[in-house]
Parts: structure tokens; C-alpha cells; sequence
């Protein structure tokens, strides 16, 4: 049977590594949520009032699940490590504690047949276990995992949200400056035109 896989990276990049941990129990049911949100910029046209392009764009999937290591011996499959305790400092380096030299969190990637193709590397936002079994001595011998990766988003799609967003807001704010600049001409040329008429009245 395939496993839900665990790999981790040092960066999102496949050639950085770390490990893998593999699921003994695959999950009941994975939860996948996109929303859409707000990204602007303020911007400021030659009036002075503030300006501000507002764009909906799509955000960064976050995936949620959890699943259960058993180690009571009532599951066939053998965990990856001789104690639940074990498995969770592994799944605790391998997704949480920070190895690179570039100070930032593990890097995951999921893989389970085809649920995960479409998302990119992610980033654990919550690691959350509960024991809920023990030996007579105390130890654990069941534990539930949940753990919740934010998707990161490709460099290049992250530069490309940004460049548009400081394109609208240029142009809004050039649009704003022009349309300012015009109304202000066109005021101060009925203002002469006024005077000059008023003038040529009174030297009737």
C-alpha cells in the first residue's frame, strides 16, 4: 500500500534534502483551502490625497490532516522508529526545527499518488500531537498528529504579484496627477477669461 510521504528541505529546492518520513497509518481525510485576498499598494497623487489599488489575487494553499502511529502492535505495519517518542522528535526535526544557514523553517513536500501534485513546497504552521494510549510505566503507545503546511509561493510568481502591483499603483497615481493637473488648468483659465470680461464690462 502507498504511504502519504513526508519530505523535508533545507530550501524549496529538490536538491537540498533533508529526509522523508513515511505515514504508518495513511489519513482518513485531507482538508485543502485557497482563498483570495487583498494586495495593494498606497500610493499618493500631486493633490495629496492617498491612492489605493486594491487587486484580488489568489493565496498560497494551506493543507491540513492528521494521522495516528500506533505502536500497541494491533497494526501491522512497523513504525518507522522502535518508540511513538522517537517519531515524533524525527517528524519534529525533519518539519519544524530549523537546519539551514538561511535561519528559515524546513521546507516539506507531500506525496501521496496524485493529491498533492498541483501544490508547491510548504512550510509546517502548526505541529500539534496528543497521546492518547500508554503503557503501564507511562510510556506512549498511540499518538495523533496534526499538522497544518502553508503552501510557499514560487519566487517568480511572488515577483511577478509584486511588479503589478506597483504597475497599478503607478498608474493610478499618474492618473490622479494628470487629472488633477488638468482640472487645475482648466480652472485657471476660466479665472482669466473671467477677469478679462469683468474688465472690458467695466470700461464700457
Amino acid at each position: 500500500m502507498n504511504k502519504l510521504k513526508i519530505s523535508s528541505y533545507s530550501a524549496p529546492d529538490a536538491s537540498s534534502k533533508v529526509g522523508e518520513f513515511d505515514l504508518q497509518i495513511n489519513p482518513i481525510s485531507i482538508n485543502i483551502e485557497r482563498t483570495t485576498g487583498k494586495n495593494g499598494i498606497k500610493v499618493f497623487g500631486a493633490s495629496g490625497l492617498e491612492v489605493a489599488t486594491r487587486t484580488r489575487v489568489a493565496q498560497p494553499a494551506t493543507v491540513k490532516f492528521s494521522f495516528t502511529l500506533d505502536n500497541t502492535g494491533v497494526i501491522p505495519t512497523p513504525l518507522a522508529e522502535t518508540s511513538i517518542t522517537q517519531c515524533i522528535s524525527q517528524l519534529e526535526n525533519l518539519c519544524v526545527e530549523n537546519k539551514s544557514t538561511s535561519n528559515q523553517n524546513p521546507f516539506v513536500k507531500l506525496t501521496w499518488g496524485n493529491t498533492f501534485e498541483d501544490l508547491n513546497f510548504g512550510q509546517v504552521e502548526k505541529f500539534e500531537y496528543d497521546y492518547n494510549f500508554f503503557d503501564s510505566n507511562g510510556n506512549p503507545l498511540r499518538v495523533v498528529v496534526q499538522l497544518h503546511v502553508q503552501e510557499v509561493t514560487p519566487l517568480s510568481q511572488s515577483s511577478a504579484s509584486s511588479l503589478s502591483s506597483l504597475e497599478g499603483g503607478a498608474g493610478s497615481s499618474f492618473s490622479s496627477a494628470f487629472n488633477s493637473t488638468t482640472a487645475s488648468a482648466a480652472s485657471s483659465e476660466a479665472s482669466t477669461l473671467r477677469n478679462s470680461a469683468e474688465g472690458f464690462i467695466s470700461s464700457l
